[in-house]
């Protein structure tokens, strides 16, 4: 056991952030970053440069606030200014010399184009100068230790940042679509040459070790930002971003360049992208079983949905295309404020037209009027977004609305989640899961005309709230089944998943 010396005090811990602000297309030539140069006032790395940094304080609530109004105090800009780009995962290092340990929360922001722009960066006694340069043009400046690897956490190549961008604005696509993308957004990097950090362009093609290691490296932090892109959706991206990582990792065991270990892993990723694609088909044959034994003496049965769900569409494709003679009732809330429940109607029918089958009748109503139609159901059917540990379900608000209004109204009712295993999330309470609150102009734009009121009091207090939260969770007491492409699930199979999702993720992102 090492012992400290009596005259060497403790280390101290500090966690920081540290913010670049950008302007310009990521990826591009015209694209800049900021960085300041510190006084001789600061207590440390005094005229080193630097990014927008400062202390995590008890007061923040989290380290992205924290960022903010460290912005807010060093440049004056606020978040009318700004929009958060990207953040980057947290790591520490240690500096000896000031027996500090530094845990640092890299983030990037967008200079608004509505906001004050470049000429709103005021700066105050921290800083002597400021300068907005290209990202490789960092390293030929004297900075504070490691601000290279910040900014590396947070930038990404042109590719992968039109990607991320898809990500975070598809609000049609369900959690499955989704996860699929996350995996071409992978095999795209590849295949556009777009797994680079600032340093790791240098020596890519060398059989060099360290070059190989600066690529695998590259390459997982491409992964890990798709991982954050949806919070909302994160469960089934996080798996099939590790899966489709995993199979690249053997690659990169196997050695040789980057070059060809991009090559191979290429291959292994159009197989993983071919392998998805079953998935859905596996799990619309579980459910076809499913109603076949469950409704064996009734010929019509009547279904509850909303929004849209490819998952819940393979499921009642194969179930018309059965040998059985069911009739479908289904019933559809058209899902506000983007109607994903009307376009899913059009979808299915189109699809249902194509193959001739017409035992289906459809009904569609609005949200509202989720009383009405969940009475004398026999099933509803939801799909998933993201499933707890305890097999709570996110899904489209109004989901929880038509299952306890069914629950109430219809007898024998079956309330039954079709998802593919990979939306299971790791360990955490429903609770834990942040809201997606979207654009409220989504809703407001749909309003009768002088509907606008003030939204503020005239001492500028908040007194109405609009908000547009896509998903709630409904309670796994209220479910009956779940079914996905390896069977029918219990609650004790659902949390053992969820404990494996939390394993892969660890051992995939843990050394980054």
């Amino acid at each position: 056991m090492t012992s400290n010396p009596a005259n060497k005090p403790a280390r101290r811990q500090r966690s920081v952030v540290s913010s670049f602000l950008c302007y310009g297309d990521e990826g591009t030539n015209n694209f800049r970053v900021s960085i300041f140069k510190r006084s001789d006032l600061v207590r440390s790395y005094k005229n080193k440069w630097a990014a927008c940094s400062g202390s995590i304080e008890n007061s923040d609530p989290n380290p992205l606030a924290a960022a903010r109004r460290e912005i807010r105090e060093e440049t004056t800009l606020t978040s009318a200014d700004i929009t958060l780009l990207r953040a980057g995962k947290s790591y520490s290092i240690v500096d000896e010399e000031l027996n500090t340990e530094w845990t640092i929360y890299p983030f990037a922001f967008l200079l608004r184009d509505e906001g004050k722009g470049r000429a709103g960066i005021v700066i105050d006694w921290e800083h002597t100068t400021y300068a907005l340069v290209k990202p490789e043009e960092v390293e030929e400046r004297d900075t504070v230790p490691h601000l290279s690897k910040s900014l590396e956490r947070v930038l990404v190549g042109k590719v992968v940042a039109a990607g991320l961008r898809e990500l975070r604005d598809d609000h049609e696509s369900g959690a499955r679509v989704l996860a699929g993308k996350a995996v071409e957004i992978l095999a795209s990097a590849i295949r556009k040459g777009d797994v680079r950090g600032m340093r790791s362009m240098k020596g890519r093609d060398s059989e060099s070790k360290e070059s190989l290691e600066m690529w695998w490296r590259g390459f997982k932090m491409i992964g890990w930002h798709l991982k954050v892109a949806r919070e909302s959706m994160g469960a089934a991206i996080t798996v099939a971003v590790c899966r489709a990582l995993k199979v690249v990792e053997e690659e990169v065991i196997t050695g040789g360049t980057p070059k060809e270990v991009e090559t191979r892993a290429l291959k292994q990723l159009e197989i993983v992208l071919d392998e998805r694609r079953y998935n859905n088909g596996r799990m619309a044959m579980r459910f076809r079983i499913w109603l076949s034994d469950q409704f064996k003496e009734k010929k019509s049965i009547s279904v509850l949905m909303l929004s849209s769900s490819s998952s819940i569409k393979a499921c009642l494709v194969a179930a018309l295309a059965g040998d059985t003679n069911h009739r479908i009732h289904l019933k559809i809330m058209e899902s506000r404020p983007l109607f994903e429940g009307v376009a899913f109607a059009r979808s299915l029918l189109k699809e249902l037209k194509h193959r001739g089958m017409n035992r289906i009748e459809v009904e569609i109503a609005s949200d509202a009027s989720a009383g009405i139609l969940a009475k004398d159901v026999d099933i509803v059917l939801l799909g998933a977004d993201r499933i707890s540990e305890e097999g709570d379900v996110s899904n489209k608000t109004g989901s929880l609305a038509a299952v306890l209004c069914a629950k109430e109204l219809s007898t024998n009712v079956k309330v039954v989640v079709v998802s593919e295993i990979e939306k299971v999330a790791g360990p955490g309470k429903k609770e834990d899961h942040k809201e997606e609150d979207n654009d409220v102009s989504e809703i407001t734009k749909h309003w009768p005309s002088g509907a606008d009121f003030e939204a503020t009091s005239e001492q500028g207090q908040e007194i109405v709230r609009v908000r547009n939260v896509y998903f709630e969770w409904v309670p796994a007491k209220y479910i009956d089944h779940y079914i996905c492409e390896f069977g029918i699930f219990n609650a004790e199979q659902i949390k053992n998943h969820s404990e494996q999702v939390a394993r892969m993720g660890e051992e995939m992102f843990g050394d980054l």
